[in-house]
């Protein structure tokens, strides 16, 4: 029994067309032969019918000879006789009647004869007589017969009746009857003339046959053999190797014939039932070594396989040699089924294959997926019963998970049948089979080691470890150490592709859990230093889990800063938002609103009732998580306290202020003073003291510039919400500050460029503060502009929540290591123009201040050489602002 040969399938496409295209020229080759055949017999058949009437013709003129002798021998008679006997005399009147009738019937057929005009005259001259109907000859003939007949006749008539009997009318019969005889020979000639030219017609179209039909149709026949031949050389070519490559693979063939029954397997069947190679495994013989539960799918698969559409597959189990089952997929395919190419043949086809171990490798998967799975379990537990699954499945008694460090082999998880390996044993890595294993990165097995390359290992000279199958672990990436198992005993078959496989995924997904528990050991530790460091600091942390729900969780630090205990408050948003101060509530919800639809960062100050009445300055700052659809759905903050702070900043704030209200009001009375005694009304000046007094008046100018921006500044960060808001529309104020800075741009010979906003920009807020931030920033922006050519551009634009407006100069710009520090207080840059720039370093913390009081902010973008762009960020106007109460109280 072999693998079953493969059939030279025959060229149908090839004899079809070679079929049909005999059959169109063999019915054409028949037409003609038929043709000239048919009309080659009308031809002969015509010229037949001609030779008729000649002979015909040549009959009535032999008659007509014969006739003219008996009525010359009767007339004779009766010229002899003295008396006419009456029966002679009606047998020579019934003569003479012949004659003429054959006379007149010799006529006819000569008229109705295609002869000569010559011939025709010939013969009209010697026989017809216009006047009487007769010819000439006849006519004395007959009339000298018709004499003997009434008894009239002389011995003349006698006479000429003999003269004429055997001289010119037997001499026209005889020309009559030789010109009909040359006319049959020339007939007959033609007749074969025509049958030489059919002969020939029908030798030429068979002729033609044989050279464009019969030899194309051989030579077709001769290339195709050839081509037969050299694809029956290559199928056998082929089919050796497949033959060979089958030998050394997981996949036979099997071929039943549906007549009688029977079915051919390929030697592989023999080797995966454990069969001796000569066995011939029957029909019968199969079934009984199907499962009883399979029984069914067997009995029914060629029924299935000749309904199915397509391809068509069974698995079933069969009884092995040793009483074990054995897993055989079946594959047949409907396009085998009663092959065209061999209509004598009922036969279906297709493949086996022994897919038990693959079946066992994916059932060792699920279940240990399953344990994987298992959240109940500890991790320990995870691993042992892991290690005791893939155990069984290999069929092994030892196995562990390792870590590699160094030289150091250590046991982390280990099962054995007596227990022999515990967790934390230690052993010198190169000892150890793993070594081979890491080094190949990847799974390594030998199921019979002292027959293997590793047989001087000392693994195996101290422990005889004979079975061996391992992989590395890796975790978070990195090589971390081996999963393996392995037994003293050789193991009965040797470990597979699948077995590599298996091993390979179980030691991804322990590295994986190994990997997950330790970042659970991590974020454990890690969460215990910050609980830690919470505990000893001011910061508190909560978590709004669902910002469409009033449920949020605080720290146990969160409470503890408060001063209130778990069951006194809930942690809800209402109850934290009744702690804040009145004050402070409308700015918090703003700001809370804006950052959640992803306008402003939440960075937050208020403050807090604690549990004993007080109130205390906290900061709380956060960071929403939002949907696909930028909806917020999350948001997690910390709320630390500054209470300390705020203090000291109010504490500082009050002494500015009372120092520089102190200092103003002297500051006023020198500058009036110094005003006084420079117009010259109480004397005159000297010219040196006058410029002593400039000095000292344009010091004090700036040094009262000074004290009232510290005061405009302390005003603003100590009191956001003494500012009087409304709805502002941006185009105004825009072209109102433009106007405010033409003179001031033109004393720095500088051009203000004001970019018409395309759309309606609308912010909330103070309509003076906006203002002063403008000026300050087109100040500014003209004062650091281009010496030579000085250009501000001014644009204003929207973006998702808010407003924009860019402050564009063309000056030297500002070096990165100072933009961090431009909006600090007392923050002069270096100048390298040549402008006369002065000023307080107040004017940017101003307006970065009146910029948080909006709930916005103010960036710098620069780059030295390019220039420099201020950009204001307002949140924008939105109906929640129209419906805000904001205290008026003045500013500044």
């Amino acid at each position: 029994m072999g693998v079953m040969g493969n059939k030279e399938a025959k060229p149908n496409a090839l004899a079809g067309m070679m079929k049909s295209r005999f059959e169109r020229s063999y019915a054409l080759a028949i037409f003609l032969i038929i043709f000239i055949t048919i009309a080659s017999e009308l031809v002969v058949h015509h010229e037949l019918r001609q030779d008729l009437d000649a002979t015909e013709m040549v009959n009535i003129s032999g008659r007509q000879r014969l006739l003219s002798q008996r009525t010359l021998a009767l007339a004779e008679q009766l010229h002899a006789a003295p008396e006419a006997p009456p029966e002679v005399v009606a047998l020579f009147e019934t003569t003479l009647d012949r004659i003429e009738s054959s006379d007149a019937l010799l006529r006819r057929h000569v008229d109705e004869q295609k002869m000569s005009a010559i011939d025709r005259e010939a013969f009209r001259s010697a026989f017809d007589d216009a006047e009487r109907g007769a010819g000439p000859l006849w006519a004395d003939f007959i009339s000298a017969a018709k004499s003997a007949a009434a008894g009239q006749s002389t011995d003349d008539d006698i006479n000429a009746m003999r003269s004429l009997a055997y001289g010119p009318l037997l001499k026209t019969l005889d020309d009559i009857v030789m010109m009909f005889e040359r006319r049959a020979d020339a007939r007959i000639q033609r007749i074969g003339r025509i049958h030489q030219w059919q002969t020939i017609g029908t030798l030429l179209i068979l002729l033609a046959e044989v050279i464009f039909i019969f030899k194309p149709i051989l030579d077709m026949l001769l290339r195709n053999m050839r081509d037969l031949e050299q694809k029956k050389a290559a199928a056998t070519h082929s089919t050796f190797r497949i033959q060979t490559a089958l030998e050394g693979s997981s996949v036979g063939l099997w071929e039943t014939d549906l007549d009688s029954g029977q079915t051919s397997w390929s030697p592989l069947i023999n080797d995966i039932l454990g069969l001796p190679h000569d066995y011939v495994l029957t029909r019968d013989e199969f079934i009984r070594r199907v499962h009883r539960e399979d029984l069914k799918d067997a009995l029914s698969y060629q029924q299935q396989l000749k309904e199915a559409d397509g391809p068509f597959g069974v698995t079933i189990r069969l009884r092995h040699e040793d009483d074990s089952w054995i897993k055989l997929e079946i594959q047949g395919s409907m396009i085998d089924l009663l092959h065209a190419d061999f209509p004598d043949e009922h036969l279906i086809a297709g493949s086996f294959r022994n897919v038990t171990a693959e079946h066992a490798a994916q059932d060792t998967k699920d279940r240990v997926w399953s344990v994987l799975v298992d959240n109940s379990l500890e991790f320990n537990e995870k691993c042992r019963r892991i290690l005791s699954l893939v155990n069984e499945h290999y069929g092994l008694h030892v196995g562990i998970i390792s870590k590699i460090r160094g030289d150091t082999y250590s046991v982390l998880h280990a099962i054995t049948p007596d227990d022999s390996l515990q967790p934390g044993q230690r052993f010198d890595f190169a000892n150890t089979y793993c070594f081979h294993v890491c080094q190949a990165t990847g799974p390594l097995a030998f199921h019979h080691v002292g027959e293997s390359e590793i047989r001087e290992h000392p693994c195996y000279r101290s422990f005889g470890l004979e079975a061996y199958i391992g992989a590395p672990l890796f975790v978070r990436g990195a090589q971390y150490g081996t999963i393996n198992f392995s037994s003293p005993e050789v193991r009965n078959r040797p470990f597979t592709q699948e077995d590599l496989t298996l091993i390979d995924l179980i030691a991804r997904w322990i590295g994986y859990e190994i990997g997950m528990q330790k970042n659970v050991e991590d974020i454990a530790e890690k969460e215990e230093r910050f609980a830690l460091a919470l505990a000893g600091s001011s910061v508190g942390i909560w978590d709004w889990i669902n910002v469409s729900e009033e449920e949020q969780i605080w720290s146990d630090r969160l409470y503890q800063l408060l001063g209130y205990d778990r069951d006194v408050i809930a942690s809800t948003r209402s109850a934290f938002f009744d702690l804040i101060h009145p004050d402070d509530v409308q700015a918090t919800l703003k700001a809370l609103e804006q950052h959640l639809v992803g306008r402003t960062p939440y960075h937050q100050e208020y403050r807090l009732r604690m549990a004993d009445g007080s109130y205390r300055w906290f900061l709380g700052t956060g960071q929403a998580v939002w949907d696909a659809n930028g909806t917020a759905v999350r948001m997690i903050g910390s709320l630390m306290d500054i209470n300390e702070r705020k203090t000291e900043e109010e504490n500082r704030a009050q002494f500015i202020s009372t120092v520089s209200h102190e200092l103003r009001t002297p500051m006023t009375s020198i500058l009036g003073s110094l005003q006084l005694v420079r117009s010259g009304k109480i004397g005159v000046v000297d010219a040196s003291v006058d410029n002593l007094l400039r000095i000292t008046q344009t010091s004090s100018e700036r040094l009262l510039r000074l004290i009232n921006d510290i005061l405009d500044l302390e005003k603003i960060s100590s009191d956001h919400k003494g500012m009087r808001t409304s709805k502002l529309d941006i185009a105004p104020l825009l072209v109102e500050a433009v106007e405010q800075n033409q003179a001031f741009a033109q004393k720095h010979e500088a051009t203000i460029k004001l970019v018409p906003p395309t759309e309606d920009l609308v912010i909330f807020g103070d309509h003076d503060r906006v203002f002063q931030v403008l000026i300050n920033l087109i100040s500014n922006a003209v004062k650091f502009s281009s010496d030579v050519d000085g250009q501000v551009e001014l644009t204003a634009y929207s973006r998702p929540g808010q407003v924009l407006i860019d402050v564009k100069d063309n000056g030297q710009g500002i070096p990165a290591n100072n933009l961090d520090r431009i909006f600090g207080r007392f923050m002069q840059l270096e100048n390298n123009s040549d402008k006369n720039i002065s000023g307080t370093g107040l004017g940017l913390a101003i307006c970065k201040e009146i910029m948080l009081a909006h709930q916005g902010d103010v960036t710098v973008q620069s780059r030295v050489g390019m220039g420099t762009t201020m950009t204001l960020h307002f949140p924008m106007y939105t109906e929640l602002d129209a419906d805000k109460s904001v205290p008026a109280h003045e500013v500044g």
